[in-house]
């Protein structure tokens, strides 16, 4: 199956880990477009809230992703916010991992990062095909 994960472009170090998200955070343009960081505001539940995700807890070896570019833009659904990552060099990875493999949550998967191979990249703002990668 394809899943789509924002990252940075050199480390590979997904939007919560790479400080990303608090810049995605501070772009928002709109309360109506919540990033995944307002509980109470966010389309979707934090992966917390997922069992079928938190009972893999710590995830060693594991990368966080979405089975869907449209659940993707619906957790990060501020276009601006996403510029912003643009800006710091996030892009959307898109990888191919066996079905046997993946998590599925509500929302999110989690997938062993070894077992993923990279199909392309996407501009995180435009989610149009990144010339080159």
């Amino acid at each position: 199956m394809l899943v789509f994960r924002i990252e940075h472009i050199t480390s590979g170090t997904g939007v919560y880990n790479s400080g990303g998200a608090q810049y995605y955070d501070s772009a928002r343009d709109d309360l109506a477009h919540p990033s995944a960081y307002d509980q109470m505001a966010c389309p979707a539940p934090n992966m917390w809230s997922e069992p079928t995700l938190s009972a893999h807890w710590p995830f060693r070896g594991m990368h966080f992703a979405f089975q869907s570019l449209e659940l993707l833009t619906r957790w990060f659904s501020c276009e601006r916010g996403r510029a912003r990552l643009a800006e710091l060099d996030h892009w959307v990875k898109v990888a191919e991992v066996p079905d046997d493999v993946v998590v599925l949550g509500e929302y999110q998967c989690i997938y062993p990062v070894a077992a993923a191979r990279a199909v392309r990249h996407l501009n995180v703002r435009t989610l149009e095909p990144m010339a080159g990668a």
